[in-house]
């Protein structure tokens, strides 16, 4: 059995085969600041564009789970969903280099770089507190631990499954 991550006086982490890292606190403590016990037990990945004028960073699980999307446009560019919320991302460089791309609803803003093309990360209308950064975009990323596919094609409907 792995040693215990102790968070603070009555609280650690324990990685559970399914569900990997589990929070449990044994009582109350008023002090205990559970998203920055969390986040500590998280970690740091980057990405970019192809040519890599969009630079960003991101904090996540160390196992992820993705979506996988057949809308016209995700389907196209086999895009690979991670979503982060927006206070655990950052872009480093290159909001100059982004186009801006809706349609249909216009409530998604597509993100592409003006050089190289490459949709790295975008604000989804399926998530709008979150950024879907693309995996593919990601260095070294994140195991993939569950893959959820979306029928983007019949959104509406969806949306009202998850």
């Amino acid at each position: 059995r792995a040693p215990r991550k102790w968070v603070c006086s009555s609280a650690w982490l324990e990685r559970t085969p399914d569900k990997g890292e589990v929070e449990v606190q044994v009582f109350p403590d008023p002090h205990y600041n559970s998203k920055k016990a969390i986040q500590d037990f998280m970690k740091e990945y980057f990405g970019s564009c192809h040519c890599a004028a969009v630079k960003f960073r991101f904090i996540s699980d160390e196992t992820v789970e993705i979506w996988k999307c057949n809308c016209s446009i995700c389907h196209s560019y086999d895009y690979q969903h991670l979503f982060i919320k927006h206070e655990d991302f950052e872009l480093i460089s290159g909001r100059k280099e982004l186009s801006s791309y809706k349609f249909g609803t216009k409530s998604a803003e597509h993100l592409f770089c003006k050089i190289c093309g490459i949709k790295s990360y975008y604000q989804p209308r399926s998530h709008p507190e979150m950024y879907s950064v693309n995996l593919r975009c990601v260095n070294n990323p994140p195991p993939i631990r569950k893959v959820i596919e979306f029928d983007g094609v019949n959104f509406d409907e969806s949306i009202k499954e998850i």
